[in-house]
């Protein structure tokens, strides 16, 4: 007898087997066996995904240009949404009675700009001008500066967004360069521009350890937004002001 006389034999009697038992319990063993897949499969993703890794104290702080210097500014601390809002997220559901039925969910603190703008750069220093410009050609013409005089960075912007933000009037817009890890000139080309532009303080620079992937970039910047709305920005100057709400 052939092996394939033996293979096919012992189909023939597995066949048998199967046919033998109930309809009912082979349904109940195909859908043990998809929901043991499953499992393995979800098991599998989680050991493989990659995990992104934790953020650094220094990628939550900017620098901006200044009135006063050619020098950037000292780091400034970064303000964050996302880091609030889950702590307090946290808080709330520890303090919550097991009893409630909706446990809190946290809240986000009113904008303190109409627009956020984030632009995720990765060794930009010869493409990031174009860029900026139409960019800030077109912020300036729809959006418009936060303060009476264009660009002016410290205090009198803080408050004027705060009062504002309160009366659910939000103006002005900021620009977050993320900058992912360059090793050429980007945020010296970015700061330069800022400072000859006075958008002091405006356009902030937070700079990334490692590069972590225009997605990571992404990500990192739209957790430190301030605006009411996001918009995002490439290094493609002719379709830059395409990507901002009209």
């Amino acid at each position: 007898m052939s092996v394939l006389d033996i293979l096919e034999s012992k189909l023939a009697f597995l066949m048998e087997q199967i046919n033998s038992v109930p309809v009912h319990i082979q349904f109940a063993g195909v859908a043990v066996v998809a929901l043991v897949a499953q499992t393995l499969f979800f098991i599998f993703l989680h050991i493989v995904a990659p995990k992104p890794r934790a953020v650094l104290s220094s990628e939550k702080k900017y620098v901006t240009s200044q009135s006063t210097s050619r020098k950037p500014s000292t780091p400034r601390e970064l303000p964050c949404w996302y880091d609030r809002w889950l702590a307090e997220r946290q808080a709330s559901e520890a303090a919550e009675d097991d009893t409630s039925p909706t446990p809190g969910i946290g809240s986000i603190e009113p904008a303190e700009v109409r627009l956020s703008v984030v632009f995720p750069a990765y060794n930009e220093e010869d493409r990031i001008l174009p860029t900026l410009e139409e960019a800030v050609a077109w912020l300036d013409e729809n959006i418009g500066r936060t303060g009476s005089a264009k660009g002016a960075a410290g205090k009198t912007n803080k408050r004027h967004a705060a009062r504002h933000a309160q009366d659910g009037k939000a103006t002005g817009y900021e620009i977050i360069v993320v900058n992912d890890g360059s090793t050429d000139k980007t945020v010296d080309v970015a700061l330069e521009f800022s400072r000859e532009n006075k958008l002091h303080d405006v356009l902030r620079v937070v700079s990334l350890e490692r590069n972590r992937g225009k997605g990571g970039g992404v990500t990192h910047g739209l957790r430190h937004v301030r605006g009411n709305m996001c918009s995002l920005l490439t290094r493609t100057a002719p379709q830059s002001s395409a990507m901002l709400p009209s």
